[in-house]
Parts: structure tokens; sequence; C-alpha cells
């Protein structure tokens, strides 16, 4: 019990490399017991030790005590979702031939270790994620794909009436999830200001890029293929109107929020699975200032012919474009945690050109529309 005070106390103070070594001893000297005279439980040394491990990028071990915790208690909720992002991350590492890289909404692999290690990409398109990530986009499900996040709550169309200002004219929702929420919202934009969005952002586009976590710089990658335009809120009166109705709409503050980001897709354009809210080890991770990205709403610009979803790859769902919808869904519990079944991609646009439009909103000036909870399972 003193070895994991001492490595509690190395811990709390961001002393990673001797937390490690006592959370060690301690697991050591508890020898087969799962509780020792004290009532320290073991699976408690496992949880910080799996965290520790996996913080100085040791993955496989940190995936062995998460097993290990998961035989005491199957239960555990918070290995369960860590044992799953452990395995995503070997997976990508084995993919890339390298540690994984996430991009600026949550991606992973560098361009440079891609192309460097081309054959190591057939792991990745051999794994089961990528397979139900190709099978959703092409709409052929397996039976029992998803039957762990399955409810037998009925998905709904209905009219909702979030503001006042929506009584007259209100927001056709379907209900594309349930728990999370993923929601799609029809007739939300107009094309006039599609139009108007779309004749700003073209002579802006970019490459899309990715930001590497180990150094922050920004760089390209062969998983997100697109190009991308921010637009600030003064180049024209139809943002400044947009981001307005953006509050009403969903009940969150735009004021933290990032600017809009309109990205294009032509043939071949898509972006991997991924999620967009940051992982505490990133470098210049926004967490800092202004909270991780609580939410997401993606707007749809175009209509696309064939391909362009986009789909969930953990929950099955697979939203298809139509111009003037918006797709809404928190990245975040209420508890601050990662919502870990949020992970979602673009798939192949196969005919035509797809316009999309993101607002990521922050966790900063969201304290009172929508309260935290102490529990990490909320």
């Amino acid at each position: 019990d003193e070895c994991f005070a001492i490595a509690l106390f190395a811990y709390t103070k961001g002393d990673l490399y001797h937390a490690k070594d006592w959370f060690s001893v301690a697991l050591g000297q508890m020898g087969d017991r799962t509780i020792s005279s004290q009532g320290l439980k073991r699976i408690r040394i496992l949880d910080y030790l799996a965290y520790v491990l996996y913080k100085q990028g040791h993955l496989q071990e940190a995936l062995a005590l998460t097993n290990e915790l998961l035989v005491l208690e199957p239960g555990h909720e918070r290995a369960l979702n860590n044992r799953a992002h452990f395995e995503r991350q070997l997976a990508n590492e084995l993919a890339a031939g390298g540690p994984r890289r996430k991009g600026d909404t949550g991606s992973a692999e560098d361009e440079e270790a891609i192309r460097h290690n081309a054959p190591h990409r057939e792991g990745w398109y051999a794994s089961a994620e990528f397979q139900r990530y190709k099978r959703l986009c092409r709409g052929q499900l397996l039976p029992g794909d998803f039957e762990s996040v399955a409810s037998n709550k009925p998905l709904v169309c209905r009219y909702h009436r979030p503001h006042a200002y929506f009584y007259l004219a209100p927001v056709k929702e379907e209900i594309a999830h349930w728990q999370p929420l993923i929601v799609l919202w029809h007739g939300i934009i107009g094309p006039a200001e599609t139009a108007t969005i779309r004749q700003l952002a073209e002579p802006r586009l970019r490459r899309a890029t990715v930001q590497d976590p180990a150094t922050g710089r920004l760089v390209t990658a062969r998983y997100r293929i697109s190009k991308s335009a921010w637009l600030q809120s003064v180049l024209h009166p139809a943002i400044e109107n947009l981001d307005r109705r953006i509050e009403l709409l969903t009940g969150l503050s735009v004021a933290s929020a990032e600017e809009l980001q309109v990205v294009n897709y032509g043939l071949g354009g898509h972006y991997e699975p991924h999620y967009d809210f940051a992982h505490r080890r990133e470098v210049n991770s926004f967490e800092r200032a202004q909270g991780n990205r609580i939410a997401t709403l993606l707007y749809y610009l175009s209509d696309v012919p064939a391909g362009g979803a986009t789909v969930f790859t953990d929950l099955g769902v697979r939203l298809l474009p139509t111009r003037g919808s918006a797709a809404f869904w928190f990245n975040l519990k209420r508890s601050g945690e990662g919502e870990m079944l949020t992970r979602h991609a673009a798939c192949p646009v196969l005919h035509g050109s797809k316009w999309v439009m993101n607002k990521w909103f922050h966790e900063r000036d969201q304290e009172f529309r929508r309260p935290c909870s102490l529990d990490s399972n909320e």
C-alpha cells in the first residue's frame, strides 16, 4: 500500500517514469491476491499502470494489463473503452509501420510514414474495422456486425422546436442513433446560403492537413484526401446569420467554437475512420485554452450521386449526403471523457463532388448549456 501511495504521488505530479516503477512494485507485492490486507484492489493498480504505460508509448504492455483487469472485472467500462482504443492504435501502428499520428480532427498516421512503409498498410486494410468501414460505405452490413450497440428504441422522424425561433417552421429531425445520440436535420440551410458559402470558400481551398501530435506540425496524409477552407464570420453577413442560427439550433455557444470549415471531396476523396475530439497526449492540443471538441455539426452543401456517405464504424450508422441537411452529435460524454463510439469516416466519392461544412464546438462556455457530470459513464 505504501508503494502504491508513492506511485500515486508521482503520478499526480506528472512523473510517469517513477510512477511506472512504483506501480510495478506495488503490483508485484500483491502477488496473486486481488485485494491487499489494507483493502487496496489489484484492479486499481492495473488501471493506473496500464494508463501510465500507454502514456509512455508501451501499447502492448498497456493492452496486456487492461486484459488482466477485465478478467477480474469484465464490466469495467473505462477498461473496455481503453482496450478498444489500444487495439485500434496497435492495428494502425502495424499499418503505418510506426507510431500512430492523429490529425486536426482526430485521425491517425503521417503521410511520410505511409509512403515509406507502404507494405504495412496491408495490415490496416485487412483489419476488422477497415472491413466494416468498406461494408458500411457499400451499404452491405453483415448479420451481427453491430448487435452490441443496437438499441431496442425505434428510430423516428419528427418535428423539433429547439427554440422559439423555430416555432412556426419546426426543424425536420431524423434520429439516426439513440445512444450516443446522432441526429440528422433536413432542410436546415437553403440553396442561396449554400451557394454563398461555396463562393466564399472556393478561392481559399487548400489541401486538407492533419496534425502530428508528436510535433504539432500540420502534414498531408493519404487517409484524408480533400481540400478545405476556413471562413471567419466577418467575411459575410450570411456567415454571421448562420452562426446565430446554429446557437439556437444546437443550444450550444459558438463563442469558443472554431470557424466554419468548408471541405470539398473530389472523385475518390475520402477520410478514413477518426475521432473529432483530441486525446490529452497530443502536442498543441486545443484542450488547455478552449477545452476539447464537445460536439460536431456537419452540413451537407451538395448532393452526391454515388458514394460520399458519413459512416460510424462502431455503430453501423450510415448518413447519405443530401444538400441542405446537417448531422449533429456530441463527441464527449457529460463527464468530459471522449465518446469512443463516435468514430466515423467519410466514404470515397464515386461520382460527382461532395461539399460539406463543419462547425466544431468546444467545452468552454458550455458549462450551463450542457452541464457536466461526475459519472464517467455519462
